[in-house]
């Protein structure tokens, strides 16, 4: 592990309890057995930080920009608020105390989320002025 920055019992299988760990340096999800036996790794993340899982799904906020949301595979389903490809205007760093100059619907730097009971998602941000946005569900 490089920066272990997030765990979560999985109960998605009662039967079945898995931990989950945000190895952040290394930009992966590793998953364990709770008597520390390796099972595998969940790709698609560049910096996970957190966990939070709602109707099967998880909620993964990543550091490096975008939202993740597993499936009960553990597959990522959707990824949201990360920088467009080809964007012509970045984020700045998380150290701007203008608000305005964040880009509407991109994240700076999502430390944590968490779904309420609608499973709508709130995104703590790591910024210096402090951000939260709330995901509001569609469907």
């Amino acid at each position: 592990m490089n920066n272990p920055h997030g765990n979560m019992v999985d109960l998605r299988d009662p039967a079945k309890p898995i931990l989950l760990v945000a190895d952040r340096g290394h930009g992966r999800i590793v998953r364990y057995t709770l008597d520390d036996k390796p099972i595998d790794i969940v790709e698609g993340t560049r910096q996970p930080c957190h966990f939070h899982e709602h109707k099967g799904n998880i909620v993964v906020p990543d550091l490096a920009g975008p939202v993740h949301i597993l499936d009960k595979d553990n597959k990522v389903v959707v990824s949201m608020g990360g920088a467009m490809p080809g964007s012509s205007t970045p984020n700045p760093p998380r150290t701007t105390d203008d608000r305005s100059k964040f880009v509407p619907g991109q994240f700076v730097n999502p430390h944590g989320a968490i779904f309420d009971h609608n499973g709508n998602i709130f995104v703590a941000e790591w910024v210096e002025i402090g951000r939260v946005t709330k995901l509001r569900k569609v469907s």
